[in-house]
């Protein structure tokens, strides 16, 4: 029997109007979630500032609490610190310090404030940073102050101009010297020039001027060769310089070529010992003083600081026992077989 066709089999095509409806359905429901969507998003984020508003509140809370019981625990200890125990404070804060002594007549008069900036030089805007913390007071002039080995040609040129003023009152060049030091720099507010024209004696420590190294270069170290020339006062200090500074190979003969053959003071001396290679090289340094060569170790004329020929003519000429040229022959730096010839001269000499 033949079956009828079954026409509920296949989907029914939708109309064009149905098309067009469903599309609208799909646009407004697409339009109303992105709203939606958005809205959340929107919310999100609020939702994240807030928190992280609220974070950063209570974070600034818990500081202004810790700087609080810091301010609080600060408070106590700045009311501890004053001018007894400051120094003490800043030597346990490791800043560049120089070596400086503070000892000598007067220098219980120097103020804490002094002492600091004198001996964290390097470092003394954080030293004035602690004492401006601390409430401790110090002139203003002390903020332009300057340590002799930092002055400048300005400050060079008052010196050399006038060096018979660089005297000490209690004659302490080199050390023990910073009470008067101080009673001066301070009477004339840390003016120099002031000071210099004001003052006979200036007492400015020599053991910090010689450590200033303009006084190497080329200017001023001409300076100091006129100054030992002329036999200006304290020009002889000048011979400590090599104590505190370097010098070149020509400022050593120089300098040696002005030493006094007589009035041989004790700086002269402390030059020469310095100097020995230099000297048994120099010539007119050997000729001039060969006659002042002696035994005494401790003498800046001490037959081993000659050269050789100087040392031969010394012991071979000098009157004594055999065994005691025999030591000094002992102790030269020249070969065995140099040795060996001197001893036979000596002993020549002396039959």
């Amino acid at each position: 029997m033949f079956n009828e066709p079954d026409y509920y089999d296949y989907e029914r095509e939708p109309s064009e109007i149905e098309n067009v409806f469903s599309s609208m359905v799909d646009a407004e429901v697409t339009k109303r979630t992105s709203k939606f969507f958005e809205k959340m998003k929107q919310l999100e984020d609020q939702h994240l500032k807030d928190v992280q508003k609220v974070l950063e509140i209570k974070n600034e809370r818990d500081e202004l609490k810790k700087t609080h019981k810091q301010s609080e625990a600060f408070s106590v200890f700045k009311s501890q610190v004053n001018d007894k125990n400051i120094y003490t404070i800043v030597s346990l804060l490791g800043f560049e310090s120089i070596d400086i002594d503070f000892g000598g007549m007067d220098s219980e008069k120097i103020p804490v404030w002094f002492k600091l900036i004198a001996k964290y030089y390097p470092d003394r805007n954080k030293v004035f940073s602690l004492l401006d913390l601390f409430e401790i007071q110090y002139p203003s002039w002390a903020r332009t102050f300057k340590l002799p080995f930092d002055y400048g040609e300005v400050e060079l040129d008052i010196i050399f101009n006038s060096l018979s003023r660089m005297g000490m009152t209690n004659g302490q060049y080199f050390s023990g010297n910073m009470g008067f030091y101080y009673r001066y720099v301070n009477m004339y507010h840390g003016d120099l020039k002031t000071l210099f024209e004001k003052q006979s004696g200036v007492c400015i420590p020599w053991n910090l001027f010689l450590k200033n190294p303009k006084l190497v270069e080329e200017k001023y170290f001409t300076n100091i060769l006129k100054a030992i020339k002329d036999n200006c006062s304290n020009a002889s200090n000048f011979f400590r310089i090599q104590e505190y500074l370097g010098l070149s190979q020509e400022q050593v003969l120089d300098m040696v070529k002005l030493i006094p053959l007589n009035n041989i003071w004790e700086d002269h001396k402390r030059f020469i010992d310095n100097n020995k290679d230099i000297i048994q090289l120099e010539p007119t340094f050997v000729e001039r003083f060969k006659d002042k060569i002696n035994d005494n170790s401790y003498s800046p004329f001490y037959y081993m600081n000659f050269p050789f020929e100087i040392q031969r003519e010394y012991i071979v000429n000098k009157s004594g026992s055999y065994e005691s040229r025999f030591e000094k022959v002992q102790k030269l730096k020249v070969t065995k077989k140099e040795k060996l010839k001197l001893l036979q001269d000596i002993a020549s000499e002396m039959l």
